[in-house]
Protein backbone atom coordinates (compact mmCIF):
# COMPACT_ATOMS: atom_id res chain seq x y z
CA UNK A 1 0.00 0.00 0.00
CA UNK A 2 1.39 3.41 -0.97
CA UNK A 3 1.51 6.23 1.53
CA UNK A 4 1.78 9.90 0.67
CA UNK A 5 2.04 12.89 2.94
CA UNK A 6 -0.43 15.72 2.65
CA UNK A 7 0.28 19.21 3.90
CA UNK A 8 -2.49 20.95 5.78
CA UNK A 9 -2.88 24.71 5.43
CA UNK A 10 -1.79 26.63 8.50
CA UNK A 11 -4.52 28.49 10.34
CA UNK A 12 -2.53 30.37 12.95
CA UNK A 13 -0.09 29.55 15.71
CA UNK A 14 -1.56 29.93 19.18
CA UNK A 15 0.20 30.79 22.41
CA UNK A 16 2.16 28.14 24.23
CA UNK A 17 5.06 28.07 26.65
CA UNK A 18 7.25 25.71 28.65
CA UNK A 19 7.96 25.46 32.35
CA UNK A 20 11.46 25.70 33.72
CA UNK A 21 11.38 21.94 34.35
CA UNK A 22 10.89 21.34 30.64
CA UNK A 23 7.28 20.17 30.85
CA UNK A 24 5.22 21.72 28.10
CA UNK A 25 2.27 23.99 28.81
CA UNK A 26 -0.35 24.13 26.06
CA UNK A 27 -2.38 27.13 27.05
CA UNK A 28 -5.49 26.63 24.90
CA UNK A 29 -6.07 22.95 25.76
CA UNK A 30 -7.45 21.50 28.97
CA UNK A 31 -8.52 18.05 30.09
CA UNK A 32 -12.13 17.28 30.95
CA UNK A 33 -14.07 14.24 32.11
CA UNK A 34 -16.55 12.45 29.88
CA UNK A 35 -18.39 9.50 31.44
CA UNK A 36 -17.04 9.31 34.98
CA UNK A 37 -15.25 11.79 37.25
CA UNK A 38 -11.53 11.64 36.68
CA UNK A 39 -11.58 9.75 33.37
CA UNK A 40 -10.03 12.72 31.49
CA UNK A 41 -11.33 11.45 28.15
CA UNK A 42 -12.11 14.89 26.70
CA UNK A 43 -9.80 17.65 25.54
CA UNK A 44 -11.28 21.15 25.38
CA UNK A 45 -9.73 23.61 22.92
CA UNK A 46 -10.56 27.12 24.09
CA UNK A 47 -9.45 28.60 20.74
CA UNK A 48 -12.12 26.71 18.78
CA UNK A 49 -14.68 25.91 21.49
CA UNK A 50 -14.55 22.21 20.58
CA UNK A 51 -14.29 19.15 22.78
CA UNK A 52 -12.27 16.21 21.42
CA UNK A 53 -12.86 12.61 22.42
CA UNK A 54 -9.68 10.70 23.22
CA UNK A 55 -8.51 8.59 20.29
CA UNK A 56 -8.11 5.62 22.63
CA UNK A 57 -11.89 5.37 23.06
CA UNK A 58 -12.44 4.40 19.42
CA UNK A 59 -9.38 2.26 18.65
CA UNK A 60 -10.42 -0.73 16.57
CA UNK A 61 -13.77 0.78 15.58
CA UNK A 62 -15.41 0.62 12.19
CA UNK A 63 -17.32 3.53 10.69
CA UNK A 64 -20.53 1.98 11.97
CA UNK A 65 -19.08 1.61 15.48
CA UNK A 66 -17.95 5.22 15.57
CA UNK A 67 -21.24 6.56 14.27
CA UNK A 68 -23.34 4.64 16.79
CA UNK A 69 -25.49 7.50 18.10
CA UNK A 70 -26.44 5.64 21.27
CA UNK A 71 -22.77 5.57 22.31
CA UNK A 72 -21.22 8.79 21.08
CA UNK A 73 -24.16 11.16 21.48
CA UNK A 74 -23.33 14.62 20.11
CA UNK A 75 -19.91 13.74 18.69
CA UNK A 76 -19.29 14.00 14.96
CA UNK A 77 -16.41 13.34 12.58
CA UNK A 78 -13.86 16.14 12.71
CA UNK A 79 -12.77 17.83 9.53
CA UNK A 80 -9.11 18.01 8.55
CA UNK A 81 -9.35 21.78 9.05
CA UNK A 82 -10.44 21.27 12.67
CA UNK A 83 -7.66 18.77 13.31
CA UNK A 84 -5.17 21.24 11.91
CA UNK A 85 -6.37 23.87 14.38
CA UNK A 86 -5.95 21.42 17.25
CA UNK A 87 -2.38 20.61 16.22
CA UNK A 88 -1.59 24.30 15.82
CA UNK A 89 -3.00 24.96 19.30
CA UNK A 90 -0.15 22.76 20.52
CA UNK A 91 2.38 24.58 18.36
CA UNK A 92 2.83 21.69 15.94
CA UNK A 93 3.71 22.22 12.30
CA UNK A 94 1.18 21.71 9.53
CA UNK A 95 3.23 19.06 7.73
CA UNK A 96 5.57 16.19 8.48
CA UNK A 97 8.85 17.01 10.19
CA UNK A 98 11.44 15.65 12.62
CA UNK A 99 12.84 17.48 15.61
CA UNK A 100 15.24 16.76 18.43
CA UNK A 101 14.55 19.98 20.32
CA UNK A 102 13.74 19.04 23.96
CA UNK A 103 11.13 21.79 24.31
CA UNK A 104 9.28 20.75 21.15
CA UNK A 105 9.40 17.09 22.15
CA UNK A 106 7.97 17.96 25.57
CA UNK A 107 5.15 19.83 23.88
CA UNK A 108 4.30 16.92 21.60
CA UNK A 109 4.42 14.48 24.51
CA UNK A 110 1.97 16.76 26.33
CA UNK A 111 -0.37 16.65 23.33
CA UNK A 112 -0.13 12.84 23.26
CA UNK A 113 -1.20 12.83 26.89
CA UNK A 114 -4.26 14.89 25.95
CA UNK A 115 -5.24 12.72 22.95
CA UNK A 116 -4.28 9.34 24.37
CA UNK A 117 -1.72 6.99 22.82
CA UNK A 118 -3.07 4.40 20.41
CA UNK A 119 0.12 2.53 19.53
CA UNK A 120 3.40 1.87 21.34
CA UNK A 121 6.35 0.17 19.65
CA UNK A 122 9.98 -0.33 20.71
CA UNK A 123 10.91 2.80 18.74
CA UNK A 124 7.90 5.11 18.99
CA UNK A 125 4.74 6.18 20.78
CA UNK A 126 1.93 7.60 18.68
CA UNK A 127 -1.62 8.88 18.56
CA UNK A 128 -3.19 7.71 15.32
CA UNK A 129 -6.58 9.03 14.27
CA UNK A 130 -8.75 8.20 11.27
CA UNK A 131 -10.50 10.98 9.35
CA UNK A 132 -13.34 10.17 6.97
CA UNK A 133 -13.11 12.47 3.98
CA UNK A 134 -16.04 13.51 1.73
CA UNK A 135 -17.32 10.93 -0.78
CA UNK A 136 -15.02 10.67 -3.75
CA UNK A 137 -14.76 8.19 -6.58
CA UNK A 138 -16.12 7.23 -10.00
CA UNK A 139 -19.66 7.18 -8.68
CA UNK A 140 -19.06 9.64 -5.86
CA UNK A 141 -19.98 6.89 -3.42
CA UNK A 142 -16.64 5.67 -2.11
CA UNK A 143 -15.41 6.85 1.27
CA UNK A 144 -11.72 7.70 1.61
CA UNK A 145 -9.89 7.78 4.89
CA UNK A 146 -6.79 9.59 6.08
CA UNK A 147 -4.72 8.82 9.15
CA UNK A 148 -3.31 11.79 11.06
CA UNK A 149 -0.43 10.60 13.21
CA UNK A 150 1.36 12.39 16.04
CA UNK A 151 4.46 10.30 16.66
CA UNK A 152 7.17 10.50 19.30
CA UNK A 153 10.11 8.52 17.95
CA UNK A 154 13.75 8.11 18.74
CA UNK A 155 15.78 10.20 18.29
CA UNK A 156 13.24 12.77 16.97
CA UNK A 157 9.56 13.52 16.61
CA UNK A 158 7.40 13.16 13.52
CA UNK A 159 4.02 14.74 12.86
CA UNK A 160 2.49 13.25 9.74
CA UNK A 161 -0.74 13.35 7.81
CA UNK A 162 -0.94 10.08 5.94
CA UNK A 163 -3.26 9.58 3.00
CA UNK A 164 -4.29 6.02 2.30
CA UNK A 165 -5.40 6.10 -1.36
CA UNK A 166 -7.61 3.04 -1.00
CA UNK A 167 -11.33 3.66 -0.52
CA UNK A 168 -13.53 2.06 2.06
CA UNK A 169 -16.42 1.08 -0.19
CA UNK A 170 -19.93 2.14 0.69
CA UNK A 171 -20.79 -1.57 1.08
CA UNK A 172 -18.14 -2.15 3.75
CA UNK A 173 -18.68 0.39 6.55
CA UNK A 174 -17.82 -2.35 9.04
CA UNK A 175 -14.10 -2.32 8.14
CA UNK A 176 -12.15 -1.96 11.40
CA UNK A 177 -9.08 0.19 11.99
CA UNK A 178 -6.84 -1.98 14.14
CA UNK A 179 -4.48 0.63 15.63
CA UNK A 180 -6.22 3.95 15.00
CA UNK A 181 -8.91 5.84 16.83
CA UNK A 182 -11.39 8.27 15.30
CA UNK A 183 -11.06 12.06 15.33
CA UNK A 184 -14.38 13.08 16.92
CA UNK A 185 -15.50 16.51 18.09
CA UNK A 186 -18.50 18.16 19.66
CA UNK A 187 -19.31 21.70 20.71
CA UNK A 188 -17.99 22.31 24.20
CA UNK A 189 -19.11 24.72 26.87
CA UNK A 190 -16.60 27.04 28.55
CA UNK A 191 -15.62 26.23 32.12
CA UNK A 192 -18.32 27.21 34.60
CA UNK A 193 -18.03 30.76 35.92
CA UNK A 194 -19.51 31.65 39.35
CA UNK A 195 -22.82 33.49 39.10
CA UNK A 196 -22.88 37.18 40.15
CA UNK A 197 -24.87 36.32 43.28
CA UNK A 198 -22.24 33.79 44.32
CA UNK A 199 -19.48 36.33 43.74
CA UNK A 200 -21.37 38.92 45.82
CA UNK A 201 -21.73 36.53 48.73
CA UNK A 202 -18.03 35.70 48.54
CA UNK A 203 -17.11 39.41 48.47
CA UNK A 204 -19.32 40.12 51.49
CA UNK A 205 -17.76 37.23 53.37
CA UNK A 206 -14.25 38.49 52.68
CA UNK A 207 -15.22 42.00 53.68
CA UNK A 208 -16.73 40.73 56.93
CA UNK A 209 -13.59 38.75 57.68
CA UNK A 210 -11.44 41.82 57.16
CA UNK A 211 -13.73 43.92 59.39
CA UNK A 212 -13.54 41.29 62.16
CA UNK A 213 -9.76 41.28 62.01
CA UNK A 214 -9.63 45.08 62.29
CA UNK A 215 -11.94 44.92 65.31
CA UNK A 216 -9.63 42.39 67.00
CA UNK A 217 -6.58 44.60 66.44
CA UNK A 218 -8.34 47.66 67.90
Amino acid sequence: MDFSFKKIAAVGVLALGATTAGAAVITDLSERDWLTPGDGLLTFDASSGLEWLDLTVTVGNSILDTEAVSFFGEFRWASIFQIDRLLLAAGLPSDERDTTDPGEIATIVALLNFLGTTRITPTSISSLGVVIEPPFGPNNNDIFKSVIAVIVSKPGVSVAVVDIPVPIGKDDPSFRFSSSGSWLVRDGAPAAVPEPATLSILALGLAGLGFARRQQKS
